[in-house]
């Protein structure tokens, strides 16, 4: 895990500056609000500096003044996004006391995210553009970094089993839900659900309990 990119995973990395006054806030909203919509409509290859000129009216000048490319805007949608679920991660970890239900709270999480990815068009379109851009696809990994080491904490402190074998696990399962979730939707239906719980077996297979 020592490889991992030493980069903030925080929304105002890919901003110029965090806004500080109402004015400067409420350009940054328009901006995403057309970035969500972009992605809606034509998906990540859609998200330019034009097509966002086009939909907020603001000067080329204006756009580049708050991102320095206008994808950071998809990451900054991405961030806010994966960073409620990890929120919600961390709260639920708080709560396990018990050996046995470490299964149901991985097993629950990766729910969250599967269903998430399946409902939310913009963050599906979203991450998965970022996946595929060599200059953003740092960011899934860091993510399943984080949400790995707060499962891993979770496990070991039950288990007693050593943090850098678990951790290696978690990161694998954390990293492999995201491909679940895009084979779910790829399928669709009956074969999508299969999907999701073949991905749940192999959770009881591999979650210490």
């Amino acid at each position: 895990m020592t490889d991992l990119p030493e980069r903030t995973l925080s929304p105002e990395t890919f901003l110029r500056r965090a806004p500080r006054q109402a004015r400067s806030a409420d350009r940054l909203e328009k901006l995403l609000e057309a970035t969500a919509e972009i992605l809606r409509v034509e998906g990540y290859p859609g998200v330019t500096v034009a097509a966002l000129k086009s939909r907020t009216g603001m000067p080329h000048s204006t756009i580049y003044d708050v991102v320095a490319d206008p994808r950071d805007l998809v990451a900054v949608l991405v961030l806010r996004s994966l960073d409620e679920m990890h929120d919600v991660l961390r709260a639920y970890a708080a709560t396990i006391a018990d050996a046995h239900a470490t299964v149901d709270f991985v097993r629950a999480v990766s729910r969250g995210f599967i269903h998430m990815y399946r409902t939310n068009d913009v963050l599906r379109a979203g991450l998965s553009g970022l996946e595929s851009d060599p200059a953003y696809r740092w960011i899934n990994l860091a993510d399943s970094n984080r949400n790995a080491q707060v499962i891993a904490d979770v496990i070991c402190r039950l288990s007693g089993l050593p943090h850098d074998i678990v951790l290696e696990r978690c990161m694998l399962m954390s990293h492999l839900v995201g491909a679940t979730a895009a084979m779910a939707v790829d399928l669709g239906g009956a074969d999508g659900d299969a999907m999701v719980r073949a991905f749940e077996y192999l959770i009881e297979v591999a979650v210490p309990h």
